[in-house]
């Protein structure tokens, strides 16, 4: 009977609760509100409506009312699944994972032996990464419900402890036990799954424990890794060449290319297994071997010791290949040239064994070339190529193409053929050389493949590529080379041109897109690149792989509040990721997928260490700081901001680079691409930028925090000594140098405040705040000389005025597409400057006379009443007309620069005429030809109205800010 009376009272709740929960699932939250209001009057104890309602509350924005509801709830200890799921997902919402655990914790106490509740828990812990109770929870799961997941839960819970340990307690301790534990479970013979023997496998090695793994794999455990036996044999291999048993592994990866001789990965541990074997002489063989070696067949089972055995083995893999008749595998062809790259290392004769280089690269060529992979493979080889061979290497590459210099492919397979042929040509280095004239005629020709290409792609699916696009890309690079070699403006706006009109024929090609992004970055065209970066509509991961490309230098062009936009978007993905990741986690456990669950860790943790996510966060603050409207919100905004001056919480070792620097796609010589020490190069530097930013953030707290009373000043130390310190950081900072050569298509464009240091904004930033340490000296001795302040004030005025007049010089003489960019990134850090001027005003008006600072939201003003001396007051009265003047003369400066970008003359005898002529004249043709002619003229007319538009948007945005900070000004002129 009183099963059944709750089993009666279960569906009344659920009954009652179900319109609530509708009204959640559709968004209306009064709704739900009601409808909670409505139970609690007949049930005012209904603890899951109660939560419910919470919610709701929530989701309207009333927190704290949530917050209060949730407490109360929390102090009765329900242990029923639709209240405690309920609060569960209210309280992930509020990104308080640990009161999840103790709703959990408390509930497991009042029923200690529900495996649901214990599920629960251990799943809580999972998500606020507590090790040491997921182990507890999962054994006390095991002891009233003996199940192997739970057990292994444990195990995989000691494994993640060592990540919190040193690694000496890791490897003495914490694997040992994870060990122990699963050799009990061996010995009962309890070990079932495979994911178990996995999770076995995956501890032992951690310990380097290689030989009892080998045994593992060869014993009875190893026959439950049945999803992959190509995976068992290539773990086996791994294992061997880990504890150096190189012949063995050497002869393991022999067998696995007998059986797939296609498989790239297979060649590249053979080759890393053989380079091992080298220091064995020919002459260490037996006789038995050598006679061996003889029969072919036999060249599976003997090791390979020399380059010479190797180049045997190849050619007999090769023999193997031609017999397949024309459907040839490319690993061999690729492996003969892997080979020569390695002798060619070792500082060997490759030729002397395998012969020309040439021959090698046209053995390949031959089947191969009219494959689009044709050229990526390739590529590694290329440098091999000495200098004075290459043009002799592309002729023999065109004889294989049995087409003549200007005739035009019959079809796409002749054309992929040429295509690949280009991009040989401009890797080998051929075309760097050529003439300016004779690289316009190579851009006319290649656009004149291009639009025959579109005449054999007539039916192409649109998310597809098409074949031909690659000459529309070439193109675009070698006149983007142009413009910045014989500083040709007109070809950057070619190029822009004709990536727009390949665009619009092919949507989906990313390349076009990212190539356009960056030339219009480069010239400065902020909104006309925002355009780019919404249609290139990046997602999820790419906010961090690819967001550097646009969110760092869209500032440069003087659309901060987009820049600013572009920093929150950012920083929501990597909030959302971490909430993600912790479904990943108990995802993991929930379906026995222990390897992948250390994977999800590293994968939040280098998320969370992103270079791009701690830019993005100082960008953010320091934008709220520069564009509010007025004071009094600049005031709050700074009060707002999470940045202690005495404590840097930011461990900048741990910084991870996760941008993709190879996305954007170049067929430039090896010389020319950007090298792995030109990157790490790069990323000290960006490292080194965001330390000053954050420093600059650390500056303005201390500077604000002088306006509170000694007995309120700020826990974390004494502001007197953090102020002079941080201040002393920034006089002696310095960046360190660019690696940059001017030819890498590839190279990351820089940020604005990249330019800062180099410039005079951080020396008057400097000046600014030795003035209010000065000012606040002041205020505590009202006797002191005051001669150093008034110097300071006229230090900083004078160094405001140059770098408003370093700006106003950049816009004046701006007269090309190739400088707009640096002068409206002058002017953009101009009114940064100006921008913390104000803030500073504020500082030194609240240090010199009577005044009320408000605190944080909440909290009571604080009173300051200290007077300072006349002749200050004027000064800072003087200072801020000074940088009143200063701010209507960058107004006046960037009003001249608009009206000169608005008359920008229109680029004339351009390229774009490159459609097909008619030796006949026919008329058809020719009427074709003057329409694709016209809508081509069209299509540079539109990028050039479109990068004035930008400009003039740029121009209109800094004039908005600028009038707002004169009007800042005003308020400390009296």
């Amino acid at each position: 009977m009183a099963a059944n009376r709750s089993h009666v009272d279960s569906v009344v709740a659920e009954r009652r609760l179900r319109p609530i929960y509708d009204w959640l699932d559709n968004g209306n939250y009064k709704k739900a509100i009601q409808e909670a209001d409505k139970v609690l009057k007949k049930q005012p104890d209904f603890l899951c409506a109660k939560v419910l309602r919470a919610l709701a509350l929530l989701r309207v924005g009333k927190t704290d009312v949530c917050d209060s509801i949730l407490e109360s709830v929390r102090s009765e200890v329900p242990v029923d699944e639709p209240t405690l799921q309920a609060m569960t997902i209210a309280y992930r919402e509020m990104h308080e994972f640990h009161k999840i655990c103790s709703i959990y914790a408390n509930a497991v106490q009042k029923e200690p032996l529900s495996e649901d509740l214990l599920s629960h828990l251990f799943m809580a812990y999972v998500r606020v990464g507590d090790f040491k109770k997921q182990q507890q929870t999962a054994m006390a799961l095991y002891k009233i419900r003996s199940k192997n997941p739970y057990y292994f839960w444990g195990v995989m819970s000691v494994v993640m402890q060592t990540r919190e340990v040193p690694e000496n307690m890791a490897r003495s301790v914490v694997l040992p036990l994870a060990e122990r534990m699963v050799v009990k479970m061996v010995e009962q013979g309890k070990v079932e799954a495979e994911q178990e023997v996995q999770l076995y496998l995956m501890i032992l090695e951690m310990q380097d424990k290689i030989k009892e793994a080998l045994e593992v794999l060869n014993g009875p455990l190893g026959e439950k890794l049945v999803s992959n036996l190509g995976l068992i044999h290539t773990k086996k291999a791994a294992l061997l060449a880990r504890i150096n048993c190189w012949k063995e592994a050497h002869l393991l990866y022999k067998q696995l290319l007998r059986e797939d001789q296609d498989r790239w990965n297979y060649y590249q541990e053979y080759f890393k297994t053989s380079v091992k074997l080298w220091n064995n002489t020919p002459s260490e063989r037996s006789s038995e071997e050598e006679l061996v070696r003889e029969k072919s067949e036999k060249l599976w089972h003997i090791p390979d010791v020399s380059a010479k055995e190797i180049a045997e083995f190849l050619d007999m893999l090769s023999e193997a290949n031609k017999t397949r008749g024309k459907k040839h595998f490319r690993a061999p062809f690729l492996a003969k040239l892997e080979l020569y790259r390695l002798m060619s290392n070792k500082e060997m004769k490759p030729e002397e064994l395998l012969g020309d280089i040439v021959e090698l690269i046209n053995d390949y060529f031959v089947p191969f070339g009219l494959k689009p992979c044709c050229f990526s493979d390739l590529r590694l080889y290329l440098p091999l190529v000495p200098s004075e061979k290459a043009s002799g290497l592309l002729q023999k590459l065109f004889l294989s193409h049995d087409l003549g210099e200007n005739e035009l492919p019959v079809d796409i397979f002749e054309m992929q053929r040429h295509i690949n042929l280009i991009k040989i040509e401009r890797s080998l280095g051929l075309q760097e050389n050529l003439s300016s004239d004779r690289k316009i005629s190579l851009v006319k020709d290649l656009l004149r493949r291009y639009d025959h290409g579109a005449s054999l792609e007539k039916d192409v699916n649109p998310t597809d590529f098409p074949v031909h696009d690659a000459y529309a890309l070439i193109a675009c690079h070698i006149l983007q080379e142009i413009s910045f070699d014989k500083n040709q403006e007109d070809k950057l706006v070619e190029a822009a041109a004709i990536l727009e009109h390949a665009l619009s024929l092919s949507p989906s090609n990313f390349h076009f897109k990212l190539l356009l992004l960056r030339i219009y970055t480069l010239v400065g065209g902020g909104s006309a690149s925002q355009s780019i970066f919404e249609i290139i509509d990046i997602k999820h991961m790419q906010l961090d792989s690819l967001g550097w490309l646009h969110c760092a230098t869209l500032s440069s062009t003087g659309l901060l509040y987009l820049a600013s936009a572009h920093c929150e978007a950012a920083l929501k993905f990597f909030t959302a990721n971490h909430k993600d990741s912790l479904d990943h986690l108990t995802y993991s456990y929930k379906y026995g997928s222990f390897l992948k669950i250390s994977e999800f860790v590293e994968f939040r943790d280098r998320l969370h260490h992103s270079h791009h996510y701690i830019r993005c966060s100082i960008e953010r603050m320091l934008s709220e700081l520069l564009m509010p409207a007025n004071h009094e919100q600049a005031v709050e905004a700074v009060f707002r901001m999470d940045v202690s001056p005495s404590d840097d919480n930011i461990d900048w070792e741990k910084l991870q680079d996760n941008r993709d620097l190879d996305v954007l796609i170049s067929f430039d010589p090896k010389r020319k691409q950007l090298s792995q020490e030109q990157v790490e190069q790069t990323f000290v530097r960006e490292v080194a930028v965001i330390k000053l930013r954050r420093n600059q953030l650390r500056c303005l707290a201390a500077a604000f925090d002088l306006l509170k009373p000694p007995s309120t000043e700020s826990a974390n130390g004494n502001n007197d000594d953090i102020l002079p310190k941080l201040i002393s950081e920034l006089s002696v900072f310095t960046l360190p140098p660019a690696p940059y050569s001017g030819t890498e298509l590839n190279y990351p464009i820089r940020s604005r405040a990249d330019a800062i240091p180099s410039t005079r904004n951080l020396s008057s930033f400097v000046l600014a705040l030795q003035l209010a340490y000065q000012l606040s000296e002041l205020r505590r001795d009202a006797q002191s000389d005051d001669s150093k302040a008034a110097k300071l004030m006229t230090q900083l005025a004078e160094e405001t005025s140059l770098v408003c007049t370093e700006a106003e010089e950049l816009l004046q003489n701006d007269d090309s597409l190739l400088t707009r960019r640096n002068a409206l990134e002058a002017a953009t850090n101009c009114y940064e400057t100006l921008s913390f001027m104000a803030l500073f005003c504020g500082v030194y008006k609240n240090l010199t006379q009577p005044s009320t600072m408000p605190g944080k939201k909440g909290k009571k003003k604080k009173e300051v009443s200290d007077q300072a001396q006349p002749k200050i007051l004027q000064g800072l009265s003087e200072l801020a007309k000074h940088l009143r003047d200063c701010c209507n003369k960058m107004l006046d400066s960037i009003g001249r620069w608009e009206t000169r970008v608005a008359l920008i003359e229109e680029v004339s005898d351009h390229l774009c005429k490159w459609s097909l002529e008619d030796p006949e004249g026919n008329p058809e043709h020719k009427q074709v030809t003057d329409d694709k002619n016209r809508r081509r003229d069209e299509m540079v007319v539109a990028v050039v109205a479109k990068l004035r538009h930008s400009y003039m948007s740029s121009a209109k945005e800094l004039q908005n800010l600028l009038s707002h900070k004169c009007k800042h000004f005003a308020l400390f002129t009296s």
